[in-house]
């Protein structure tokens, strides 16, 4: 992903080490419970998915499911290393040893593209019962509304609202520490400090 603007002015950004595994192992669950009712899923659809499964899961459980990093764009927030494979990066993917991911990318109507798993199962065994729990019901809520709807309720998410800047550039990072209901810096910190641990 093009690296992001980050503002001097806000507090200073705390970044995680992103699961490779986990967040390979997010999509792939979120495409293939899509593929089992039959739903088309875009990129838009698992992006949004990713962000409010792991800022539930993070206010629920006290850590996100993927570990990665969110940056504020025009339609909302993106996590970045999922965003690079799901458009597959060539750099990212080279950077983290990855041949060939568990799903297949196909051109849709206008700009979409839309997303199958490869053989229609996923190696899930990353992910524990409340991440997946996470993710059924973000993919719930994220298919039950429109582009519109989704991205309303995204812009208006503190975190979002935190990092967006209407002063030029496309791409701001996120701060962990307002992904809280409450914002926790300590908090955030600590969880900076167990993604480079593991």
């Amino acid at each position: 992903m093009k690296e992001c603007v980050e503002r001097s002015k806000l507090a200073p950004i705390v970044k995680l080490v992103p699961h490779v595994n986990r967040i390979i192992a997010a999509i792939c669950f979120v495409i293939a419970e899509a593929d089992s009712c039959d739903q088309s899923l875009t990129q838009y659809d698992i992006v949004k998915t990713l962000f409010l499964a792991d800022k539930k899961h993070l206010n629920d459980f006290g850590r996100p499911i993927t570990f990665d990093n969110y940056c504020a764009m025009q339609h909302g927030p993106v996590p970045t290393l999922a965003y690079d494979f799901l458009k597959e990066n060539a750099a990212a993917l080279q950077k983290y040893g990855i041949k060939k991911l568990p799903w297949r990318r196909s051109k849709g109507s206008g700009s979409r593209y839309l997303y199958k798993s490869r053989s229609g199962k996923c190696d899930d065994s990353a992910l524990s019962l409340s991440d997946k729990e996470a993710l059924l019901g973000a993919l719930s809520v994220i298919k039950s509304l429109t582009f519109s709807q989704i991205r309303q309720i995204t812009h208006n998410d503190q975190a979002y609202i935190q990092a967006w800047s209407d002063e030029g550039g496309s791409c701001f990072p996120m701060n962990l520490a307002f992904m809280f209901d409450v914002p926790n810096i300590e908090a955030a910190e600590n969880l900076s400090f167990l993604s480079k641990n593991q």
